[in-house]
C-alpha cells in the first residue's frame, strides 16, 4: 500500500519523532513509555495505511494525553522539558490535520 501524497510530509515527520522520542526517553523499559512508543508506532501505521485524518487526530491525542501526564511528573521516563515540546510538536501536528481537504 502506497502513502497519499497529503500524508507523506506527516509520515515522516512522524517517523522521525520515532527516533527522537525514542532517544529523549531515560527509561525505554518504563511501562508508560513503552505505552508512549507503541502509539507512535501506531500512529505511524495509521498514516501509512491512509487512515481518515479524524482516526489520525485521535490517536496524536492519545499521545498528548501519555505525554501530558510525563509534563506534570516530576522524575518521569522523559525530562519534563522533553515532554511539555513533544506534546507541542504533536499538537501542531493535531492542528494541521485540520486544514486537510478529506477532514
Amino acid at each position: 500500500m502506497s502513502i497519499e501524497p497529503q500524508y507523506e510530509r506527516l509520515y515522516r515527520e512522524v517517523e522521525d519523532l520515532e527516533h527522537r522520542v525514542h532517544d529523549s526517553t531515560d527509561r525505554p523499559d518504563d511501562s508508560a513509555a513503552e505505552q508512549l512508543e507503541r502509539h507512535i508506532i501506531a500512529l505511524r501505521d495509521g498514516i501509512e495505511s491512509n487512515r481518515k485524518p479524524r482516526d489520525i487526530e485521535n490517536r496524536i491525542k492519545q499521545i498528548q494525553s501519555i505525554l501530558d501526564r510525563a509534563k506534570h511528573t516530576t522524575g518521569s521516563y522523559m525530562s519534563i522539558s522533553d515532554a511539555d515540546r513533544y506534546y507541542r510538536i504533536f499538537e501542531d501536528m493535531r492542528m494541521g490535520l485540520r486544514r486537510y481537504p478529506n477532514y
